[in-house]
């Protein structure tokens, strides 16, 4: 068991499901803006189809393509044949969205803390009063 956790928390992991929040985050932009946003294109981006089927399978599908087609990824040790990349590139792509959002709010909380840092270095000392 250590052993799968310690693949799923790999930076090799992390970086595969990071491209893969990517890719899919500039596909759907693509997607939205271009073609379901067009009068002239039927559709919408609140359409049943589009949220609650393609946008949540999106991921998984690109990862299981990715897998497929990057045979030069540095994937972690074992993984080495055709289906073994696939089934990671499908495991990343179902953690993507939170693997995105937990990297997110660390970034956040590290930016925060670091804005709380220089503003209690900016304030002025104060000085005690004479009496």
């Amino acid at each position: 068991m250590d052993n799968i956790l310690t693949s799923l928390f790999s930076w090799n992991f992390i970086l595969f499901t990071l491209g893969l929040a990517a890719i899919t985050f500039g596909l759907r932009r693509f997607v939205e803006v271009i073609i379901l946003n067009n009068p002239k294109f039927p559709g919408s981006s609140h359409s049943k189809f589009w949220t609650d089927f393609f946008l949540p399978i999106a991921p998984v599908i690109n990862g299981a393509i990715l897998g497929w087609l990057m045979s030069q990824f540095p994937y972690p040790a074992g993984i080495s044949s055709t289906s073994a990349r696939v089934m990671f590139g499908l495991v990343a792509g179902l953690l993507s969205g939170l693997a995105y959002r937990i990297v997110k709010g660390l970034i956040k909380d590290k930016l925060d803390q670091l804005k709380q840092k220089k503003e209690t270095k900016d304030e002025p000392v104060s000085q005690p009063e004479a009496k």
